[in-house]
């Protein structure tokens, strides 16, 4: 358990630590500080579903969390649900939209995208490696 930016996180071994890089932190601080009232939003890469939780704190009216790691899309729901957020939240396990219903709309898409040029070792480092091809 951590907390960060307002927010009690379970972090479980395989789902990024948002506290390894600044860069969520700072995400999550900006999205809180948005007006996103009535949207609908979509949070891509979720992790933890810190940057969804921070739209929903906003005033998003839904969150659908997208990981393609399970145990992210999991912890997702069960940090919305420790945070208030349940009523608001969802969570779906797919690679990018592939899975996501044709037709569904989004007022905002959030991600934290990969960005180190480096294969990534293991499930839990997708979420910073995103291969040695990216420039």
């Amino acid at each position: 358990m951590t907390r960060i930016v307002g927010f009690h996180l379970v972090v479980p071994p395989t789902v990024f630590h948002p506290r390894y890089f600044l860069s969520t932190k700072i995400f999550a601080k900006f999205i809180s500080s948005l007006n996103l009232q009535g949207c609908h939003v979509a949070d891509l890469g979720t992790g933890t579903g810190i940057l969804g939780l921070a739209a929903a704190s906003a005033g998003a009216a839904s969150v659908l969390a997208i990981d393609i790691n399970p145990s992210a899309a999991c912890v997702a729901i069960d940090n919305a649900r420790a945070n208030g957020f349940a009523n608001r939240f969802t969570a779906l396990c797919c690679n990018l939209f592939s899975s996501v219903v044709e037709g569904c709309l989004f007022d905002a898409v959030l991600t934290n995208p990969p960005y180190l040029a480096r294969e990534p070792k293991d499930v839990a480092d997708r979420a910073c490696a995103a291969g040695a091809s990216i420039s």
